[in-house]
């Protein structure tokens, strides 16, 4: 009979007698935003689509513990205005120096304007009542003031909730309605050139354009659910920012999954309308809960041209963005829960510019001067962001791992370096996965693209690039780092070796599958990744010598012609060689015999013998002897005038060996 799949087998090992290095070399590369990312910056940022900088000059202006920084708005002297939760209280930053502006008879204050005579005024929540001068100007009927701007007349407009009205209010403090949503909350207020208002709003999500003559109309169903920022640009183009916290349109559970959510005892909907001004006042904003951290909605930056066409210019999943600016340019964005700096240019080109700033960057403001002024929470902040580039920047590299011992060649990196930039590279190398004190010094810089590592050779390496500029208005950019290295050459290893009989073929076939031949296979893998060759030798069982079969192949099979061979048992040894990436006398090998497997050509033979029956029966005994020269037989069948076939069991009940004997009757009839 054939013998079934062999696989395991004795395993030889082939290896030149000195050490030996891979000729090939590998590199550790970075050029992405996911790769940059996995290293430590200090004072150095990365770009989008994947660029190293100086990281622009930072400032913290403005620290209110336990509070949260809701708006910014910037007077026509440069001072900035900064309204927070919980106290009520309203700080206004003047040469960079902070101090309290006014405390209103509220615990939130998420707005704040600043009307052309140059009056401040406070939106404050949950009274919904605008301060002017430390006094009481406009009792809204509403809850929340979340935004408020004038226009050029002088008239102030605020958006509010919990029923979705946006207010003119005169000059003498009398609210008149202008928009009556059916979403529960106003969100945002933008304004362009020609005075047209634009409105956001919760739960559905809506863009309302309200004209000079106050006819309001929808230009815009965004498939989020708030629209929790709005921007103009010098070309009067609308910029819009989402902010859901879940997937999917679920009902509203309050602007922004944070703010009326976490500022209110309970959650403004719909249904939980405000009391009116002449009502019992509305009860004291509580301490908010932790910020959650479970962002799971995808949310995005829109802008909407004059001509009604909408561009989405970025999105992201797992942050609301919360905070729109565009000045000089350029858009910028502020996203929670990680707090990150966005700007988008002319070009549409994304740059993530700060990350973590904190839990949450809520508003954005341009300075006097160019730079930013960002409004945070969960620690309440304003952060200058400056125009210019902090001098000296660092960026450390994850650790590599060459997976074995390795020596390491040339550091290469581009980008763009202008007049009075510069960066440089130091390393260290260990043998162990954390840097502890067995790993080596840093090495000395490198100050030049193309330097060979000066580091010993090791398993592990890590860099750490210095980022320089003597120019506040220029920083180096890095696009990629590449190092290069070389490991100690490893022998290939075969995994298995797989040999497949006529026998083990016909076990599912009806018919033989054809001429005797044995198919053999195998699995080999290189730990350096070079190319492999094989060769493919047998040797019957006693043999000391093998035979060559097949010599520096690449193909990972070999079929077998066996009929020129003869019965017996045999086994494979199939042996793979790294030579085709290694020098003659560095190429290592490996080897795996196959199990024995019987080779068996020779058809079985079948001899019957008639013996009289009983006297007087009429009927014969049929012996029958089954012979197979080298294997064991395994089943017999006969048939009757070419009738089905039926099996035929030897005398002893068992198929054990190469010759059984059977005895059978035939049947009665004479032609048979």
């Amino acid at each position: 009979m054939r013998k079934l799949t062999a696989v395991l087998g004795t395993l030889v090992w082939m290896v030149a007698a000195h050490a030996a290095w891979s000729v090939s070399a590998a590199f550790f590369e970075v050029a992405t935003t996911e790769e940059f990312d996995k290293g430590k910056l200090d004072d150095a940022v990365v770009v989008e689509p994947g660029r190293l900088t100086l990281a622009h000059e930072k400032k913290e202006l403005l620290k209110a513990e336990g509070e949260i920084v809701w708006t910014l708005v910037r007077d026509r002297t440069g001072a900035v205005y900064a309204g927070t939760s919980h106290k009520g209280k309203v700080y206004v930053i003047r040469n960079e120096k902070a101090s309290e502006a006014g405390t209103v008879e509220d615990a939130a204050v998420f707005a704040v304007a600043v009307a052309p005579d140059g009056k401040v005024y406070f939106g404050g929540s949950p009274s919904g009542t605008v301060y002017r001068d430390g006094k009481v100007f406009c009792k809204t009927g509403q809850s929340y003031i979340w935004s408020m701007l004038f226009d050029e007349g002088g008239v102030l407009y605020a958006a509010t909730g919990p029923d979705g009205k946006l207010l003119r209010i005169d000059h003498a403090g009398t609210p008149t309605v202008v928009l009556d949503s059916a979403d529960p909350h106003i969100m945002s207020l933008a304004r362009d050139s020609k005075g047209n208002l634009y409105a956001g709003s919760n739960k559905s999500g809506l863009i309302y354009r309200i004209d000079r003559l106050g006819t309001s109309k929808v230009i815009y169903d965004a498939s989020e659910q708030e629209i929790r920022a709005l921007a103009v640009d010098s070309e009067d183009r609308l910029y819009f920012a989402t902010a859901d916290v879940t997937a999917g349109r679920a009902p509203s559970r309050g602007p922004m999954g944070i703010s009326a959510a976490r500022v209110v005892t309970s959650p403004p909907t719909g249904a939980e309308k405000g009391e009116p001004s002449t009502g019992p006042p509305p009860r004291p904003v509580p301490r908010p809960a932790p910020i959650r951290d479970e962002v799971s909605a995808t949310n995005a930056v829109y802008r909407i041209s004059p001509d009604g066409s909408v561009v989405q210019l970025y999105s992201v999943r797992g942050k609301m963005i919360l905070s729109l600016l565009w000045t000089d340019g350029k858009l910028y964005a502020g996203t929670g829960n990680r707090g990150d700096l966005i700007q988008i240019d002319e070009n549409l080109d994304v740059a993530v510019l700060e990350k973590d700033l904190e839990k949450q960057v809520l508003s954005l403001v341009a300075g006097a001067k160019g730079e930013i002024l960002m409004g945070t929470a969960d620690a309440g902040r304003v952060i200058r962001y400056a125009a210019g580039y902090v001098r000296d920047g660092l960026y450390t590299s994850e650790v590599f791992d060459a997976k074995f011992a390795a020596r390491f060649g040339a550091v290469t990196w581009h980008g763009h370096f202008p007049a009075g930039t510069q960066v440089e590279l130091i390393t260290q190398t260990g043998n162990v996965a954390e840097p502890d004190a067995s790993w080596s010094e840093w090495s000395v810089p490198l100050r030049v693209s193309g330097q060979v590592v000066a580091s010993p050779g090791a398993r592990f390496i890590r860099y750490r690039m210095r980022l320089k500029t003597t120019r506040p208005d220029a920083a180096p950019t890095v696009d990629d780092i590449k190092v290069a290295y070389l490991t100690s050459n490893q022998p290939p290893r075969l995994k298995s070796v797989n040999v497949t009989t006529p026998g083990e073929r016909n076990k599912t076939a009806k018919k033989p599958t054809g001429p005797a031949q044995v198919d053999v296979s195998w699995q080999a893998e290189d730990p350096n990744g070079d190319k492999m060759r094989y060769s493919v030798a047998f040797r019957g069982r006693g043999d000391t010598n093998w035979r060559e079969l097949e010599t520096k192949t690449d193909k990972t099979s070999y079929t077998w012609k066996t009929d020129a061979v003869p019965d017996g048992t045999y086994e494979i040894r199939v042996e793979v060689s790294d030579e085709p990436d290694n020098p003659k006398s560095a190429a290592l090998a490996h080897v795996r015999v196959s199990q024995p497997f019987l080779v068996d050509n020779t058809r079985p033979t079948v001899a019957v013998a008639a013996r009289p029956g009983m006297p007087g029966t009429g009927k014969a005994t049929l012996d029958v002897t089954m012979t197979d020269a080298a294997g064991i037989i395994k089943s017999a069948e006969y048939s009757v005038d070419s009738g089905e076939w039926q099996a035929l069991l030897p005398d002893d009940r068992i198929f054990d060996s190469r010759v059984e004997k059977a005895t059978m009757a035939p049947p009665a009839e004479p032609s048979s």
